[in-house]
């Protein structure tokens, strides 16, 4: 069967019509309605909703006790003397601010948390998105046209 090319507004109305089946609903006027109404508010039950994953931190090789500053995502290799490094050399210091939250599927909610997005499951029978991003369409995000490329081998 023969792959059809897609112009970019035709990519960019298929990746629409993903998001509209894959995100369910806004809640962000829920979590913030829900954190102010319950006592010492959700930030403790709930502190993934707030704040996400680390975007920056220090690395320190145990091989060499070189430190450095980056990000977690794909550092395997301390930049000094060439050593494995593993999670557990990295300590984090800045967290992404959490801006949106976003009732998800569970499919959605595991291609997003594979790719080291928010996701808080069980919120109260909900999966929540804790979206880094505003003031832009969900479909234009980054990690949300991956994840549909990935799934059509666009």
């Amino acid at each position: 069967m023969e792959t059809k090319l897609l112009t970019e507004s035709e990519k960019q109305r298929e990746i629409d019509k993903f998001v509209s089946r894959e995100v369910i609903h806004c809640a962000s006027m829920l979590v913030s309605q829900l954190s102010e109404e319950k006592e010492g508010g959700l930030y403790e039950e709930f502190p993934e909703l707030f704040s996400g994953n680390a975007s920056i931190g220090t690395w320190t090789c145990t091989d060499c006790d070189h430190t450095w500053e980056e990000g977690p995502e794909n550092v395997k290799e301390c930049p000094a003397c060439g050593m494995f490094v593993s999670d557990e050399d990295f300590e984090p210091e800045e967290y992404h601010e959490i801006l949106e939250h976003w009732v998800v599927s569970e499919y959605l909610a595991r291609e997003l948390e594979r790719r080291g997005e928010s996701i808080t499951r069980d919120f109260y029978g909900f999966t929540i998105w804790g979206r880094p991003t505003h003031g832009q369409a969900i479909s234009l995000d980054g990690v949300i046209i991956e994840i549909w490329e990935e799934l059509f081998n666009a």
